[in-house]
């Protein structure tokens, strides 16, 4: 009954956006290539690209390495739009959530990289999101059961972002500590007492995905106008019934309920505090998201040394987010990264860091398989 469980790597697509008015170098210093080859993106060093023009950058934190050049699964530069992501990177992952097993998609990246452009779309753009939503509606068969949850992780708290305020804070433990992270033993990380809405159509699912927004933690900084304070998640649980062969009885099948989960993921992007210029309360927001990524880039890197026969013991316990996370990254789930950096010169640092972990995603293994139980 259903197939055997397999190992996938993490797929890692790459977006540069475009230079833009407010980027305080004019001076682009990463470059994508595609044809010929493995799709890659090449970070140049901007002392060499830019001579008699010095730029500030603590060599220490990219590892005295001021050139490099990273292959990836798909790359896209500013000239590509979210459609091209969409068909090339995010589409084959709609046809086997549909299936019964697990698909996270995330954007990560440093704050002002275009994450949110990607996944919510932008200026006439449709994003990502939307995009997921009507292939999967399109291609749903029969009687299948969707139900959304919209949550954010804000300073370690899971917020329910389907709750108005004073709702939320009287069932988040009347606001102190948020949701509750609970392990179970076949569905994996759940969210306890979250709410789920029944969605059959996309208008419904981005109706509560623009409700859920408007209370998302966000404020403004010297880096992003509309700087994200939280990491936010969408999840559709998928149900359906279905035939399958009988692997005890040849010739016979057996009713089986199918179960997944898509989790569309749009991570708050790291900061420098000297580059925000942040204070008080968007100082310390700043550091805990800081912290969770950084949490998360243990995680990419044990898994990627435990893959490659080093130590097998990864530490997702540091952040909730990796909590979160632990399905997608080593466990039962098809999983696409979306890296995001920026082109400027001013970026270099958080740019080659962004790259270095994406690059290290790449080669985690997860060993996925249907999520089916027999009806009797």
């Amino acid at each position: 009954m259903g197939r055997k469980a397999e190992s996938f790597h993490v797929k890692v697509a790459v977006r540069v956006r475009p230079l833009l008015k407010h980027d305080k170098e004019q001076r682009e210093v990463v470059s994508v290539s595609s044809d010929g080859g493995a799709p890659s993106v090449t970070v140049v060093d901007p002392d060499k690209a830019f001579p008699g023009k010095k730029q500030e950058i603590d060599y220490l934190r990219v590892d005295y390495v001021r050139e490099r050049a990273y292959e990836f699964d798909h790359v896209y530069g500013p000239g590509d739009d979210t459609g091209r992501v969409f068909r090339e990177a995010v589409r084959p992952m709609v046809d086997v959530v549909l299936e019964g097993v697990n698909v996270t998609i995330f954007a990560y990246g440093q704050t002002g990289s275009g994450k949110t452009h990607t996944m919510l779309g932008h200026r006439g753009e449709t994003g990502v999101m939307r995009l997921t939503l009507a292939e999967m509606f399109g291609k749903a068969k029969g009687a299948c059961r969707f139900l959304v949850s919209f949550v954010e992780l804000y300073n370690e708290e899971i917020r329910d972002l389907l709750l108005d305020a004073p709702i939320r804070a009287h069932v988040d433990h009347g606001g102190q500590g948020g949701l509750d992270l609970r392990e179970d033993p076949v569905r994996g990380p759940c969210i306890a007492g979250v709410t789920e809405v029944a969605a059959n159509e996309v208008d419904e699912v981005m109706s509560l995905l623009a409700a859920g927004n408007g209370r998302r933690t966000q404020e403004s900084t010297r880096a992003n106008s509309e700087s994200s304070r939280s990491h936010a998640v969408l999840q559709i649980a998928i149900e359906s019934s279905d035939k399958v062969p009988s692997r005890k009885r040849e010739g016979q099948v057996v009713k089986v309920k199918r179960t997944s989960k898509l989790s569309m993921i749009d991570l708050a992007g790291s900061e420098r505090a000297a580059e925000t210029r942040n204070s008080g309360a968007r100082l310390q927001e700043g550091a805990r998201i800081n912290r969770s990524l950084l949490a998360l880039g243990n995680v990419i890197n044990a898994l990627r040394k435990a893959n490659g026969g080093g130590p097998s013991y990864v530490n997702f316990r540091d952040s909730k987010l990796t909590r979160l996370l632990k399905d997608s990254l080593g466990g039962n789930c098809r999983t696409l990264m979306l890296a995001h950096v920026g082109p400027s010169s001013s970026s270099f640092e958080e740019t080659l860091n962004t790259l270095k972990y994406a690059h290290r995603a790449r080669a985690i293994k997860n060993s996925v398989k249907e999520n089916l139980r027999k009806i009797d």
